[in-house]
């Protein structure tokens, strides 16, 4: 029983430990300003704006990205978001008298659809994103959460899980709501999420789709992609692929950007412009994404975590391990084409879910530019320990966490990991650290109070 009692008093304590560690960085990197040798960003017409790098979540320019602004029909990125995670393509959905008829007059819609009619849901997330259809967006909340503020309650804990701390939402299509708000970061950060998802891909860089006639309707019903900076737009921008417009008369215009070159890939939010600023700001912005940054991948030319070199900035308790730990190869940071990397600092983050062996965040001028998981090298530790030592510890020479079926082999090699003895080493510290912290706060506590008396004893006389 004390066993256990310890066993648990060390697991708060250095889970404690560790979310104090993460804090302290999400602060760090939250104050942390922009370099004074950045490249010189062009001058934009919007009210706010963001260019954020989709893969290390990097900002390479941003305006006024923490103001609230309405976000109008850029909404709709966080219903496909929900709906692609909560639904298959090939449900039904059908429509309610509310989801048809409980929308602006005029607004966009997908057209031809009455109370009872169905589409599937691929039909109709190609509706909502590409023709910008409300009573599309409507039906998919209805289908995926019940009514429509339920799903917008799931939208604002997916936004709250996501980092949005400026966003609120009280519709799933992004019609006017004075309580219906978001900043150019948080729809970034939205977006980012999204492109994770590769059927979202497919249906943002869509330029046409088409319904075809069913039992529903006689006619075929022909969507296009209002984004004019896709192939065959007004505005058409080499290397983009997709993203979303919105308009209402008090967001005015609104619009979300995805483009992609030479292995980096571009988010670009602007809010609040009057047409066209908003193609017209965004194709200047990816231009300087594009032209003034490039993708460093940290493996090749960061040696200190090389297998067989010296452990660098690993912690002194990987021991026997570290010769076997690696940068991952498809790891990479953001940097200005006229910055040198060997002028990024570094620092190492233990790993908190045991896949791998941690984390190294990248800084230039104390300005996050990305971060490499460590990982193990295989090649190199197999002549010293079995490979499928590695393999079904949780940790693999990709990062990735390793498969066995045979469990009670797994539990044997995972008792031998050689970072095992690390974890229990650093477990021990941060206790004993913690453990001394408290005491030390206590014995200050003792001393304040008995001067207190002290004094009191003193005024008394």
């Amino acid at each position: 029983m004390i066993h256990k009692t310890c066993k648990v008093l060390m697991s708060g304590i250095l889970a404690f430990g560790i979310l104090l560690n993460t804090a302290g960085m999400a602060l760090a990197e939250e104050g942390a300003g922009i370099p004074d040798d950045w490249p010189e960003a062009p001058q934009i017409m919007g009210d706010a704006a963001i260019l954020m790098e989709a893969g290390t979540g990097t900002v390479l320019y941003e305006k006024n990205s923490y103001e609230r602004h309405y976000p109008a029909s850029i909404t709709k990125i966080m219903t496909a978001l929900l709906a692609l995670e909560n639904c298959s393509m090939d449900e039904m959905i059908t429509f309610s008298h509310n989801s048809v008829y409980d929308i602006d007059p005029g607004c966009s819609i997908i057209g031809d659809i009455d109370e009872g009619d169905q589409l599937s849901m691929e039909k109709t997330m190609y509706g909502m994103m590409l023709n910008s259809g409300n009573e599309a967006a409507y039906g998919i909340a209805e289908h995926v959460a019940g009514d429509l503020p339920s799903f917008a309650e799931m939208m604002n804990q997916r936004a709250r899980e996501l980092g949005c701390l400026d966003t609120h939402f009280v519709n799933a299509n992004g019609l006017h709501n004075d309580d219906h708000y978001t900043t150019a970061y948080d729809m970034a950060l939205i977006s980012r999420e999204a492109l994770k998802n590769e059927e979202f891909r497919k249906i943002v860089r869509t330029v046409r789709y088409t319904i075809e006639p069913d039992a529903y309707c006689e006619e075929p019903r022909y969507m296009k992609n209002h984004h004019k900076m896709l192939p065959g737009g007004a505005y058409e921008y080499p290397g983009c692929i997709g993203g979303k417009t919105g308009y209402t008369l008090r967001a005015n215009q609104t619009l979300v950007t995805f483009a992609k070159r030479n292995g980096i890939e571009l988010i670009c939010v602007t809010l609040n412009e009057t047409s066209p600023n908003q193609f017209l700001d965004t194709q200047a912005l990816l231009d300087y994404g594009f032209d003034q940054f490039q993708r460093v991948n940290v493996a090749d030319v960061d040696t200190r975590y090389q297998a067989g070199q010296e452990p660098g900035l690993f912690p002194d308790q990987f021991m026997d391990a570290a010769p076997f730990l690696k940068l991952n190869p498809s790891d990479y940071v953001v940097l200005p084409k006229s910055a040198d990397f060997a002028n990024a600092t570094s620092e190492y983050q233990l790993s908190g879910n045991g896949e791998d062996a941690g984390t190294v965040k990248y800084y230039y001028g104390g300005y996050p530019i990305g971060s490499a998981k460590v990982v193990v090298d295989v090649t190199e530790a197999s002549d010293i320990f079995p490979v499928n030592a590695f393999a079904n510890s949780g940790v693999s020479a990709s990062g990735t966490e390793g498969k066995d079926s045979d469990k009670k082999e797994a539990r044997e090699e995972k008792k031998s990991h050689p970072l095992r003895t690390f974890f229990i080493v650093i477990g021990v510290i941060l206790g004993i650290a913690a453990v001394l912290f408290a005491a030390a706060l206590i014995r200050v506590r003792i001393l304040r109070e008995k001067r207190r008396r002290q004094k009191r004893r003193k005024y008394r006389r």
